[in-house]
Order: C-alpha cells, then structure tokens, then sequence
C-alpha cells in the first residue's frame, strides 16, 4: 500500500448559504464532468450532529509531489470487483492510521472516475468520538484534503522530456487496487481536494443529492487561487455551461448502455440511436469548446485591463486595503493565505532634493544592488542510489529469504538403481528495517519576508546534504545504532591485491559476478584517483591505452564498455563491481518530505521559523554475490608489508 505524505497545502473557507436563496451552480474547472446519470444517491438521516457527508476528489490525474502520475482508468477495475455498488463502501481512515479498528472513521457512498480523477462521496460515522471530531474539522476548513492507500499492480516509467506534458522523469500507474481513502492534513496528491462539506440543515443533505461538482448543494467549499503568494476566491455562476454538462455525461451514459450490449446483440435501431447520441455528443462538445474559448477571451481582456490601470492610493494604508479589495479579501483572510501589498511610493521615486541645504543630484542616495545568487560549497553528483532497483513499502521492515547453494547433484545411474539426492538447503533469513534519515534548521522571519530566495537556497542545500548521507549510507553504512548496513558491509565477494593490472583484475570481477549469479554486471563503482591513474595508463610505447588527449573522446570513457561511475562515495583503492539492477533495491516509505512551522520551542517569541527535511530508506541485497569488492594496487612482494 502506498501512503505519500503532502506538505504543502492551500487553506479554504466554508461558506453556509442562506437557505431562503437558490443555489447556484459553480463554474466547472477544467476537466469536471458530470456523475452518471445512475450514480447511486445516498439518503442520509439528518440530525443534531450533522449529515457527517462530505465529497471531493481522493485523487486526480495529476502528478504528486513524488513524480508519480495515476492515470485515467486506474481505478475502474478495483472499482468493478471490490466496490460494485458504485464504489460505496471503501474504507474512510484518519491519516492512513490502520492499527485500531477506531481508526477506520467511515465509508463512501459512491466513487466514480470522471475526466479529473476519483470523485468521492462518503459518510463518517457520527457515532464515533473520532468521526464525529473529523466530520468537526471538515465544516471549520481545518481538513481539506484526502490520500489514497492502494497496490500498484501496473505501472511504467517515462524518461523522454518529450514524450508527456511533464518534464521530468516519472513513473505512470495504470492499474492499482485501492484499500483505503483517508482524510490528511497534507496530502501527496496537491489535486486531491474536499470539494463539499454537508451540514445537516441543507436541501442536499435531507435529500441526498449528488455532489459531483456539477450539481454543488448548499454548504460550499470556495476554491481559493494563489497567485504569487497573494489569495483570491472565485465563484463561478454560469448555468449554461452545467446544463450543457448533464446533458453530456447523460449522453454518454446512454452510448455506454448500447455499447454493454455487444456489437453481435445491437439491432439496426440500436445502430441508429447510437449514430445519433454520437453526433448529439460531437455538438455538445463543440458548444462547451467554443463556450470556454470565449469566457477565456473575456478574462484575458478583463485581466489585461486590471492592468493597465495603476492602482492609485494616497497612503501605504490606502494601497494595503486597496490591495486586499482587488484581490477578493478581507485582513482576517490574511492568516491563512498571505498577502503583500504592491509598492508604495512618492511623486519622486528616487530621491528628493533640498535646495536650501545646498544638496543637488550628486547628492543623491547611491543603490546597491543586490546578487541574489549566493556562493555555495562544491555540491558532487548523487549516482549511487539510482544505481539500484527502486521500491517502495507500507511497513517498517522488510524479510526475505537467502538461498544457498543446491546441495548434492544429479548423475547417471543403472536402471532400478539408487537415485543421486537433490536437496535445497534451508534458506537464511534475512530483514532489513527502515531507517530515517533528518535534518533541520531555522531562520527569521525577516528572512521570510524579505529576501525570500534564501528559503529556496536552504531548502535545496539541505535537501543535497540529506541525500548525500543517504548515498554514504547505501554504500558504506555499518549498520550500528540508527546506520543502514551498507552494500560494501554485506557478504559481497572480494578480491585483494594481485600482480594482474588493476585492470585485468576489473575485467576478472565480471566473471566472479557471471559465475555466481548468472547477471550481467550494469556497473562499476570507482574514485576520481584511481579512474585517472588508469586512464592515464600507457603501453610500452607511450600510447595512452583509453586515447590521447586530442582523440576527441569522452573524457570519461567507460571501463571495459559498461558504466562506469567516478565518484569519491568510494575510498580511493577500491572498486565496486556489480549487476546493481538485479543484485539490490533502494525501498522507501513515501518520499522526500519537507516541513516548517513557529511551534517548536519558543520559535513563535522570537519570529523564527523551523524546517525540518527527512525521509525513510532502507537497502535490500537480495544477491550479495552479484557484487565484488575490488582491492586495487600490485600483491606485496615476498619478504614486505604494507
């Protein structure tokens, strides 16, 4: 099961309509759809507590913090076999928490997937001091996002910049099988919202309406957008564009309802009926396209407008208020949300002379400008994690089996004769547990506020060390106290010193790998210092045996064609063979995961903030002989020590 934690999250506001006006339908985002038109409705029993029903998205297409991306259809078989009334009755949680039966906190009402995501409606259950506390936290805004606890059973990695919408490396889920659904302050998935929070004394909630975003009930969530740290609330009112909505998904449903039927069982009418929702389907698309176009026309020309006129004000104060109106806000709204007023300033924008003091424009203030790139410390290319496998793990640990050798062995034998015996020794077990690697650090507020770069600059920075205690760990950790047993600390194969090159002796750990494991070695491990002593290396003609200086080669040239990684994670005299891929894996428990707040200690006194960056790793060698540690240099001579 995959938990990611999120740490960054947008607040929100709940805003209780009056019962006495209509509701009105809020302008889709893009990519919303209406639920089917059978989508199952819940009936709930209001009552002092509260309908204790709330909807929004578990998980959207978009990818998370963790480079992961969840596709459309992911969902629709775990969906089909373990939720079949329409997806009710998946499993609500609190914080993924799952060692109490308490901690399971209520169950959906339906889940579909629809062109966003995983759109969810689900009760908690009131009865309950932990439900009810939740269902509390939901109608305050103080919870207002969900995390999703699943199996990957299909998935696929994309390397090529060019081959998506994203441009990193990421890996694609296309099939999981879904577990839980659990309410998180912060989740991994920055989409997966809480779209709706039903109290009890609404129309929806006695009736049991639907929620999907085209059909919004009284009690509302108001979307809050960020633009450069500034908050505004948009509530879209256009009705046309939902009824054109319904009328699509309605269209839909009925082309999938003749398309369930086979293509062998369709009648000539059936064929007719669906040519026509078809066509009814390409003009309804067609409107809601043109529709988008011209209500994108209409804010661009409104927001090219808002800027071409300056904001006047006749004092900072003015301006500040001023701000705060343009951006939908009021002061209150500025503890969650944040907000900077833009630059005041006076007729003269860069100084002011005073002619009675005899001061003049060489007088005038000089202005420093200010690098806001930093000088760091040398920062060495990470190589060795990615070396391994990848995996990830809900546990805390993880316990495999090692197998030795077969023992005894097969042979020819007369007709009737004894057999030779065959036998699988018993297997080692062996765990290895997770392990947490941390840091923190603070700054002022003053660093916050004015010179907001460093923030970044200490993030990255902090980010670099902790990996780099991480790739220290995975090679050379000796498994003391909180330490990872590193690879060079497992029962690896060795080979000393020799009179062969060091080389020949690089070449001959290949065989040692092929030998013992059948893998073929995907690479080598070596420090700066030795890789230059034997590219430097020449024949007994002065020929440099990797290419002179003007072959036009790569400066670093494999060894023995296959990839070679100079680094100084390893000590100068020793080499790492091996077939990292098949030999080990790097499994994690969620990901990176970066946090700060002003309540540890006396922080919030003294206006500072802290960080905090970790994660959790372990190492798994399921084939310790697919690695060879290789001593480097020429065997002592007789009679010498070293």
């Amino acid at each position: 099961m995959k938990n990611k934690l999120k740490t960054l999250s947008f607040p929100f506001t709940l805003k209780e309509a009056d019962p006495a006006e209509p509701d009105e339908p809020a302008e889709p985002e893009d990519g919303d759809v209406d639920p089917p038109a059978d989508q199952p409705e819940p009936t709930p029993e209001a009552s002092d507590k509260g309908s204790g029903i709330f909807a929004g998205y578990a998980s959207t297409w978009d990818p998370d913090l963790y480079d992961d991306v969840i596709m459309p259809g992911a969902f629709a078989d775990t969906l089909a076999a373990q939720y079949p009334d329409g997806g009710a009755r998946i499993p609500i949680h609190w914080q993924h928490k799952e060692g109490s039966p308490f901690d399971v906190i209520g169950e959906t009402i339906s889940a579909i997937e629809d062109e966003k995501g995983l759109y969810i409606e689900a009760r908690l259950d009131l009865d309950t001091d932990e439900g009810a506390r939740a269902y509390q936290l939901l109608q305050r805004g103080l919870i207002h996002q969900m995390s999703i606890g699943f199996l990957i059973e299909e998935c696929s990695y994309v390397t090529d910049k060019d081959s998506g919408d994203w441009d990193w490396d990421h890996r694609q889920i296309h099939k999981v099988k879904l577990f839980e659904i659990s309410l998180v302050q912060v989740a991994g998935n920055q989409s997966a919202e809480i779209t709706e929070v039903r109290s009890a004394n609404t129309d929806a909630a006695r009736s049991g309406g639907p929620t999907h975003p085209a059909a919004k009930t009284a009690t509302r969530v108001e979307e809050t957008t960020h633009t450069s740290g500034s908050g505004s609330l948009r509530n879209g009112k256009d009705s046309d564009t939902m009824d054109m909505a319904s009328q699509l998904a309605a269209k839909k449903q009925a082309a999938a309802t003749l398309v369930a039927k086979g293509a062998d069982r369709l009648t000539d009418a059936d064929y007719a009926q669906l040519k026509a929702i078809n066509e009814d389907i390409k003009e309804i698309e067609g409107n809601l396209e043109a529709f988008k176009q011209a209500a994108d026309s209409i804010n661009k020309v409104a927001t090219d407008t808002r800027k071409e006129q300056p904001m006047r004000a006749k004092s900072l104060g003015d301006l500040y208020i001023k701000g705060l109106e343009s951006k939908g806000m009021s002061v209150l709204d500025t503890k969650h949300t944040g907000f900077r007023s833009a630059e005041f300033k006076a007729a003269d924008t860069t100084h002011q002379t005073d002619e009675t003091t005899g001061g003049g424009e060489g007088y005038a203030p000089l202005t420093t400008q200010v690098d806001q790139q930093g000088v760091f410390a040398y920062q060495r290319p990470l190589t060795i994690a990615a070396l391994f496998d990848q995996g990830t793990m809900n546990g805390s640990a993880i316990t495999y089996p090692v197998y030795g050798a077969l023992e005894g062995g097969a042979g020819t034998v007369k007709q009737g004769a004894k057999k030779p015996q065959l036998h699988l020794p018993a297997p080692e077990w062996v765990t290895d547990t997770l392990h947490e690697i941390a840091a923190y650090w603070k700054i002022s507020d003053d660093m916050a506020d004015d010179v907001p770069y460093v923030v970044s600059e200490i993030n990255s920075h902090a980010t670099y060390d902790l990996q780099l205690v991480e790739e220290t760990q995975l090679l050379s950790g000796d498994g003391a106290d909180t330490n990872l047993t590193g690879l060079l600390n497992r029962s690896i194969q060795t080979m000393g010193k020799d009179d062969d090159t060091d080389a020949d002796r690089i070449f001959k750990a290949f065989t040692k790998v092929s030998e013992a494991t059948g893998f073929p070695v995907d690479a080598i491990v070596i420090n700066p210092t030795d890789y230059q002593a034997i590219r430097l290396s020449k024949d007994s003609n002065g020929q440099y045996y990797g290419g002179g200086p003007f072959n036009g080669g790569e400066v670093t040239v494999p060894l023995w064609g296959v990839n070679t990684i100079v680094t100084p994670a390893v000590a100068a005299g020793t080499v790492v063979v091996g077939a990292f891929k098949q030999g080990g894996t790097v499994f994690r428990k969620g990901g990176l995961v970066v946090e700060s707040s002003n309540s540890n200690e006396d922080d919030f006194i003294y206006d500072k903030i802290a960080f905090r960056v970790k994660e959790r790793v372990t190492l798994q060698v399921k084939y310790p002989k697919a690695f060879v540690k290789v001593t480097l240099g020429a065997k002592p001579t007789a009679g010498k020590t070293e």
